[in-house]
């Protein structure tokens, strides 16, 4: 497993002197459930950058796991669904605001047939 660190010999939060510890961290608690302050309390000072890295990696490979299980619950009727009102509210936006730019415009149009 490769992942660039750097040669410090310390895992600490710091993206300027330790930008690829500071990613593997930060990985780590984007995508944990963790919060940033219990990531980074449990890791710093820890002499064994291996260690992060293969906490980090099993904690991005159960996030797809779970990801990809999600997906795979979601039918085509539950798409098809959001489509439909994601495409009413949108429509209805654009009314409204095309309606505003034409009155600001001074143009009088019917929306009511569109």
């Amino acid at each position: 497993m490769r992942a660039e660190t750097d040669t410090i010999g310390l895992v600490n939060w710091d993206w300027l002197n330790q930008p690829g510890v500071t990613n593997l961290l930060q990985i780590n608690y984007l995508l944990s459930g963790k919060n940033k302050q219990e990531v980074v309390r449990d890791w710093t000072g820890n002499k064994n950058y291996g260690d992060l890295k293969k906490e980090t990696a099993r904690i991005v490979e159960d996030f797809l796991i779970n990801l990809q299980s999600k997906k795979a619950e979601i039918t085509d009727q539950q798409i098809q669904k959001v489509l439909y009102f994601g495409e009413e509210n949108a429509n209805k936006k654009a009314k409204e605001v095309l309606l505003k730019f034409q009155k600001h415009l001074g143009l009088d149009f019917d929306l009511k047939t569109v």
